[in-house]
């Protein structure tokens, strides 16, 4: 990605925001400017090739979907218990995740306390297993490995 373009539309669903890559440009269309909105757009772009090295090790975890299933499902972040439908609940938990810690809008702990009530119930250990690997091991392999072995605890409990 060479350049971030924002496209303010007022005819765009508000609070929507699409992102259209292509030709080495990434177009952010938006009703209104809002920078928490365009960093998690920009942090699904940014986490793609990770979640693309990752698929096979998300999709074995195919069965952490039944804890969320039915809240992710309403909120059409799921569409039927398959690998597909889990993958997208994973990196939509994740890119929210991230974007909370990051985006610097408030509390993050409130945030991550506020995806879980919205049915994102792996948004704790998510934000946990980053916390606790630290910097220089946040989004490797090992924190991939670590994090579904903390959502699987939790599925258990539940």
């Amino acid at each position: 990605m060479s350049q971030l373009v924002t496209i303010l539309n007022p005819l765009q669903a508000d609070p929507l925001t699409d992102v259209v890559e292509g030709c080495d440009r990434v177009y952010v269309v938006t009703s209104h400017l809002r920078p928490e909105s365009s960093m998690h757009e920009l942090v699904h772009i940014l986490l793609s090739p990770w979640l693309r090295k990752w698929e096979e090790r998300i999709t074995a975890s195919v069965g952490l979907l039944d804890l969320v299933y039915d809240r992710v499902a309403y909120l059409t972040y799921a569409w039927d218990r398959s690998s597909g439908s889990w993958k997208n609940v994973f990196s939509e938990t994740l890119v929210r995740v991230l974007t909370a810690l990051v985006a610097g809008d408030g509390d993050p702990q409130v945030q991550i306390r506020d995806l879980v009530q919205e049915g994102f119930a792996y948004a704790r250990p998510m934000a946990e297993t980053i916390a606790a690997m630290g910097k220089s091991q946040s989004l490797s392999g090992e924190w991939l490995d670590q994090c579904l072995c903390t959502c699987a605890r939790l599925a258990k409990q539940a």
